[in-house]
């Protein structure tokens, strides 16, 4: 028996068959990581307002707010009071040795009065 190849009935060997694959495979890959970007591109246009400007902060910045957050709840927790100045006034009162000079504490206040009037 004879085998011949007819025109339109090609037999590829197999070392061209696997090249074939592989050529293959190679571009479908290429096509698949082409969807992936097209369609992260999307997704990224989706979530972005018109005219706006996209922007992303760094871990250091990110440690950096944390760090502000962090210091503003222990300022707001801590006390206005100086309770070492509180408790000396009150031992000079109970003792008679606190006094108070009204002269000053008018000249202050008319001071701060106009210092806040601009003048």
């Amino acid at each position: 028996m004879k085998v011949t190849q007819s025109p339109n009935n090609s037999i590829q060997s197999a070392s061209e068959q696997r090249k074939t694959q592989g050529t293959a495979t190679v571009k479908e890959m290429k096509e698949a990581d082409a969807a992936k970007q097209a369609a992260a591109a999307k997704k990224a246009q989706a979530t972005t307002i018109p005219d706006s400007v996209n922007a992303s902060i760094s871990s250091k910045g990110k440690d950096l707010a944390k760090d502000m957050a962090t210091a503003k709840t222990v300022a707001t927790d801590a006390s206005d009071i100086r309770e070492e100045k509180v408790a000396e006034l009150k031992r000079r009162i109970a003792a008679g040795k606190y006094n108070i000079d009204s002269d000053a504490i008018a000249d202050r206040m008319v001071d701060d009065h106009l210092s806040m009037q601009g003048t």
